[in-house]
Order: structure tokens, then C-alpha cells, then sequence
């Protein structure tokens, strides 16, 4: 076992504080700044045609009204016309009920809670509840931090979420562990 003040057990930690600081640049962001980097994500996914050249000459030489729709309906003293604006295309989003937001703090704190647990080693059992209690407590930490940016917001769900998306990495980086484990037991015998 390679003591805990050695400087390759130290440069265990460096990835660790990289997520760390990552997260902590996107929660000191002021609120318009997250406003408009979730305006962009969601425009991102929209589809966006390219026109043709009929379609291109028609937009050129249109009103800036949509043309209506012409509806025919029977009525007991003939045909009777009537006229509907066209209504605008719906948004299409990539995924269109995903909070692109939350995505990002399952993101950052996935990865924070592996490289916690890289940094950490297994060396005892409980390697793994420390690494998930030191990005529990880095979740609260940051939504602290997070208040004194103008335009947020503290929340325990965002907590809960970090916390949980942690475990994820946590949990993956065990998984792995094994599979490379049982495949180097394999190729041995």
C-alpha cells in the first residue's frame, strides 16, 4: 500500500478537483447566463430544413402573415368557405421533456463521484460511503455557493439529484473494478 502523503497518491486527487471546479464555474453563474445557455440547449435540437429554391422565392416575395387555410364546409344552403390562419410548425427538441440542466448536474456529479472514488482507492470497504458523503457534502457546499450568485437559488432537490448521480459513478467505477478483476482472473488461468 503506497502511503497516503506520497505524490502519486496526491495526483489521484487532480481529477477529482478538476470536476470540482467545473461545477463550482456553472453554479457561480448569475441567473440570465443560465437563462440563456438553457435557451441555447433547447433551440439546439430544433430542426431547421433547408429551403428549397421554390420555397426561397416564396419566402422572399410573402407577407409576413402566414397565408390563411381555406376550409370548405356543407352547409343546408350550399358550400361555404372559410379562412384560418396556418398555424406555426411545433418546436422539435431532440428530447423534448428533458431538462437539459439536470442533465448537466448528473453529469458533473457522476464524474465527481468517480474520480472521488479513484482518488480514494479502495482500500477499506467503506472507501466507497466516504466517496458518495464527500460529494453529498461538495452538493451542499454548492448550492451555498450558489445563493450568493444573482438570479439563484438553493435547492435540496438539486442535492438529492447530485447525491444520487454520485452513487451512479460511485457504483460504475465498483462494476468496473470487477469486470477488469474477473477479466484478469480469466486470462491468468
Amino acid at each position: 500500500m503506497i502511503p497516503s502523503n506520497h505524490p502519486r497518491t496526491r495526483l489521484r486527487w487532480c481529477p477529482a478537483l478538476l470536476f470540482a471546479l467545473i461545477i463550482f464555474g456553472f453554479s457561480s453563474m448569475q441567473g440570465d447566463e443560465v437563462e440563456e445557455s438553457y435557451r441555447r440547449l433547447r433551440t439546439f435540437g430544433q430542426s431547421t430544413p433547408t429551403p428549397t429554391a421554390t420555397q426561397a422565392i416564396l419566402k422572399l416575395t410573402a407577407t409576413k402573415t402566414p397565408a390563411p387555410r381555406v376550409t370548405v364546409t356543407m352547409t343546408a344552403a350550399g358550400q361555404k368557405a372559410t379562412s384560418t390562419p396556418t398555424p406555426p410548425p411545433p418546436a422539435r427538441f431532440v428530447f423534448p421533456k428533458l431538462d437539459y440542466l439536470k442533465v448537466g448536474h448528473v453529469i458533473g456529479y457522476f464524474w465527481l463521484g468517480l474520480t472521488v472514488l479513484y482518488a480514494l482507492g479502495l482500500q477499506t470497504r467503506w472507501s466507497p460511503v466516504q466517496a458518495v458523503i464527500i460529494c453529498a457534502l461538495y452538493a451542499v457546499s454548492d448550492e451555498f455557493h450558489q445563493t450568493f450568485s444573482p438570479g439563484r437559488t438553493a435547492s435540496a432537490r438539486d442535492v438529492l439529484l447530485d447525491t444520487l448521480a454520485a452513487l451512479g459513478g460511485v457504483l460504475i467505477f465498483i462494476i468496473l473494478l470487477k469486470i477488469r478483476a474477473s477479466f484478469k482472473k480469466r486470462h491468468q488461468a
